[in-house]
């Protein structure tokens, strides 16, 4: 019976988790649909938020979210644990005049 349990309770533990990291989306890779879900953002600010990430290069941290128009830190408090970043997907946006280096470290001028 004490077996039973155990794995009842595991089997729960891992449905609790498996719901909650569902329920969390990634600011990096979620469409406009899937930022609309979230409380408080509608199309303009899921749109706001997918702009400034094209432009940006990603979030590094869920609290970049107060760099958007329209959103503030009562907002950012009540999406902090719905929403988080992935590292990988964090790239910084090369500026378009950033030097361009060739793959045998020579100078190739200016990235037009």
């Amino acid at each position: 019976m004490r077996i039973k349990t155990s794995v009842l309770a595991a089997v729960m533990l891992f449905a609790a988790v498996h719901a909650w990291a569902s329920d969390t989306v990634n600011l990096n890779t979620a469409t406009v649909d899937q930022l609309q879900g979230l409380p408080g953002i509608g199309p303009g600010r899921a749109e706001a938020i997918v702009r400034y990430r094209e432009q940006h290069g990603g979030f590094a941290q869920v609290e970049e979210l107060d760099r958007v128009p329209g959103i503030g830190p009562a907002l950012i408090n009540r999406l902090r644990n719905r929403v988080t970043v992935s590292a990988a997907a964090a790239q910084q946006k090369i500026p378009d005049t950033a030097p361009a280096i060739g793959p045998d470290g020579s100078w190739r001028g200016r990235v037009d």
